[in-house]
């Protein structure tokens, strides 16, 4: 009996399969950027193609090593490409990551490959032979759509000028219409339902004006739905950092790079989401890999600048140390406890890091 029953759902899906041919997709024509300015609004440009059946266009965009992406719409440049301006990175970010994606009416959903920005601050500027963002002016508004559970402000992004910010099905019913080819309707929002889903979009289909709440008792009157309030969430006050932290930073060790750990500490001051301050770093142990015979070794001991955001719970700290490519301390606040892991890049190893209150 199972065996008829898997021969008659292969049946099934081999005649669906056949019934319906495969939607070609958006195709969307971009030369990755390579570099942004730290401070500056960054302009992401491609061109989307069958133009006239764009309905949505987006650029996700996420801090290296962060959890999380975030996305703003794409728009009409009035001329042949859209284009989308993301949140300044700060100069604590060294890189970050972003793709584009459309949707068609009547086509597949069209998506770039991932790309990697680096950012580089105003004095220092892009090396030469680099694709530099096309830096756009202050924006009147810029929202930032989040997906559900996510910080509601993209970390490794300065906050001023997201003058609001969406999340899940709410992102998507704003953006809808956010692209200079008009809306979606109710009808292409079940069409592509299923593929926006698998890409990570969440889609607010509309109900139509038939639609009703509740059938009518014969004789009777009409159900009357009633509205429940919605009570008002109080805000959460941010964690304030102020003051010293100490614990330890230990480099993720690996078969070509010296593993170290160290005791770190902290004299942070905090403004608002911005840190700075100073650190220490003393070197405890170091253990020579056979491609690294180790640099530093115990007793050494670094000091320097340090700087970063917090955003939420979740915090990027950098540290910078003469001469030698900043450490970036990446993870999450709870109480009198900070950490995380940092994953390790084309800079150096990554590191795992965890500090408590004095």
């Amino acid at each position: 009996m199972r065996r008829e029953a898997r021969g008659a759902g292969l049946v099934i899906a081999v005649t669906l399969a056949t019934a319906s041919p495969a939607l070609a997709e958006v195709v969307i024509t971009h030369d990755g950027v390579d570099c942004v300015v730290a401070g500056r609004f960054p302009v992401i440009r491609a061109g989307l193609e069958p133009r006239a059946e764009v309905a949505q266009a987006r650029v996700y965009f996420q801090a290296r090593g962060t959890p999380h992406w975030y996305y703003v719409e794409m728009r009409s440049d009035g001329a042949a490409a859209f284009e989308a301006t993301l949140p300044r990175p700060l100069g604590s970010l060294q890189r970050f990551d972003y793709y584009i994606e459309a949707l068609g009416r009547g086509l597949a959903p069209g998506r770039t490959r991932d790309y990697a920005a680096r950012v580089t601050t105003e004095d220092r500027g892009c090396p030469a032979g680099l694709r530099v963002a096309t830096v756009g002016s202050v924006p009147s508004s810029l929202v930032v759509g989040a997906a559900e559970g996510a910080p509601a402000l993209p970390p490794g992004f300065s906050h001023a000028g997201l003058v609001s910010s969406v999340t899940g099905s709410a992102a998507s019913a704003a953006g809808a219409g956010a692209t200079g080819t008009g809306g979606v309707s109710t009808g292409m929002l079940v069409g592509l339902g299923a593929a926006a889903a698998t890409a990570g979009i969440a889609v607010a289909a509309g109900s139509s004006g038939g639609d009703t709440q509740g059938e009518a008792t014969p004789g009777g009157p009409s159900p009357v739905a009633t509205p429940t309030p919605t009570p008002t969430p109080t805000p959460t006050p941010p964690p304030d950092l102020t003051g010293r932290w100490a614990g330890q930073f230990v480099e993720v060790p690996s078969a070509t790079q010296c593993s170290v750990t160290s005791d770190l500490a902290l004299d942070l001051r905090q403004s608002m989401t911005n840190l700075s301050g100073t650190f220490q770093l003393a070197i405890r142990s170091a253990t020579p890999a056979p491609q690294d015979p180790c640099p530093v070794g115990p007793g050494d001991v670094f000091t320097g600048p340090a700087s970063g955001v917090l955003n939420g719970n979740n915090i990027s700290l950098q540290l910078q140390i003469a001469g030698v490519p900043p450490f970036i301390l990446q993870g999450t606040v709870s109480g009198n406890r900070m950490g995380g892991t940092s994953p390790p890049d084309s800079e150096g190893p990554g590191a795992t890091w965890e500090l408590v209150r004095q």
